[in-house]
């Protein structure tokens, strides 16, 4: 997970931001926040696509279009 800091616009990422510097940016000292990284939006999307691929082949099947 990435975290951004809104004050100083810097990013972090690792657990140890959570757990070391408790959600604190190491920098200034301001509130972190989560952003989603872009392997997990990818992978969310890869996986949208595979769904979608499923269900129009088995619509096909059904209607016996293949």
């Amino acid at each position: 997970m990435e975290y951004e800091c809104p004050e100083c616009n810097k990013v972090f990422c690792g657990w140890v931001m959570r757990y070391r510097y408790k959600n604190k940016c190491p920098v200034c000292g301001g509130e972190l926040r989560e952003i989603p990284s872009n392997k997990q939006t990818d992978n969310k999307k890869f996986r949208r696509g595979l769904i979608d691929k499923v269900l129009e082949t088995r619509k096909n099947l059904k209607s016996g279009n293949l």
